[in-house]
């Protein structure tokens, strides 16, 4: 049996926090998931990226901004001196015992010395 949906649910107002990405992915998985099926890939997209903000009167703003934003300051400090995932939200899963399937994944030009080509 095969079973595919997708659902877009935008933020009140533009985030970066992990957590409020985390709970948002979640509560759209609650409302497309059907039981009886196996899953195979789930993906979250990040549509209309933006770095500004602009607000009206009606746009709630959130009181803990400060708050979220020095934690995930913190969090990305931690894993930058400890190693990549040192610490991570437990919603991302203790054990990951799966693998991006890389098999056919391009050279890094523009982003790694090595993978340039060399002529001789």
């Amino acid at each position: 049996l095969q079973y595919q949906n997708s659902l877009t649910l935008p933020l009140i107002s533009p985030s970066n926090h992990t957590g409020e990405l985390i709970s948002l992915a979640k509560n759209v998985l609650k409302l497309i998931y059907r039981s009886g099926y196996q899953y195979q890939k789930v993906g979250v997209l990040l549509l209309d990226l933006t770095k500004t903000l602009q607000t009206d009167l009606f746009t709630p703003m959130a009181n803990d901004k400060k708050y979220s934003d020095n934690l995930m300051l913190t969090l990305d400090s931690i894993n930058k001196k400890m190693g990549k995932n040192s610490l991570f939200f437990a919603a991302q899963g203790i054990k990951q015992h799966w693998k991006e399937k890389r098999n056919y994944q391009s050279p890094h030009y523009t982003t790694q010395w090595n993978n340039l080509p060399s002529v001789r």
